[in-house]
């Protein structure tokens, strides 16, 4: 996950994760997350809002992508939802959830296996 530990949706995503029993840890910023990613040796899905994990635009989505990760980036205002980032982050192959609670459907997908990047 990707964010600040004071951040409501960080706090919220901790939650379902912690209720799903699913391991996860914290990266302050997209940059520490890319450094954490190249040592995972198994496939993970990222997690935070769309300003931490577009700091660099698409590139982020589409290494993590040819990692073979999936990520997931919460827009939570229309304002922000009509920014061109966010069609290139999907393009990139990137996740887009308007709502907090999509993440539970992610999670159970992930958990069932049937995660891919274009169907939550």
């Amino acid at each position: 996950m990707v964010g600040g530990r004071g951040d409501d949706f960080v706090g919220y995503v901790g939650g379902v994760l912690d209720d799903f029993e699913v391991e996860y840890s914290l990266c302050e910023d997209v940059y520490s997350a890319v450094a954490r990613l190249a040592k995972m040796p198994e496939a993970v899905v990222v997690l935070g809002r769309f300003e931490r994990l577009n700091r660099e635009g698409p590139r982020f989505f589409e290494m993590a992508r040819e990692q073979g990760h999936i990520c997931c980036c919460y827009v939570d205002t229309e304002a922000t939802f009509r920014r061109k980032g966010v069609f290139e982050a999907a393009r990139a192959g990137a996740l887009v959830l308007q709502k907090s609670s999509q993440i539970e459907q992610v999670i159970s997908k992930m958990l069932a296996g049937s995660v891919v990047h274009h169907n939550i």
